[in-house]
């Protein structure tokens, strides 16, 4: 069984995900439409309409929270990850800089390795 700790831990790195690839406009949409078009009208219903106070705005962010981890899973889950290893590689290899020829080699393919060798 996980600790909260740890599961808490796991949240975070899904935005992480987002922006290790570029994409930080696309994690802060998904923020934006999970806790404001999701969470705080949760929130405010619970709240207001159900008479749950604390525990409806309580209610309304784990709302939001659930609704950020399921759109930045969908988009992790979704990610073509060799295009994306593809790219870097072409970015840290085709630069002209001075530590060109200096970095290892990614090795992707098993004939590859066997050129390798």
């Amino acid at each position: 069984m996980m600790e909260p700790e740890e599961s808490s831990h796991n949240l975070e790195s899904l935005p992480g995900v987002a922006k290790g690839c570029g994409w930080q406009r696309v994690g802060a949409y998904c923020n934006l439409g999970a806790f404001y078009g999701v969470g705080i009208p949760v929130g405010l219903m619970l709240t207001f309409h159900f008479h749950l106070r604390g525990y409806g705005l309580w209610g309304g962010m784990i709302a939001g929270e659930f609704t950020q981890v399921l759109l930045l899973s969908c988009i992790t889950c979704t990610l073509n990850w060799q295009k994306l290893a593809d790219e870097a590689e072409q970015r840290v290899h085709g630069s002209k800089n001075h530590l060109h020829g200096a970095l290892p080699r990614i090795v992707t393919k098993k004939e590859d390795r066997l050129a390798l060798a």
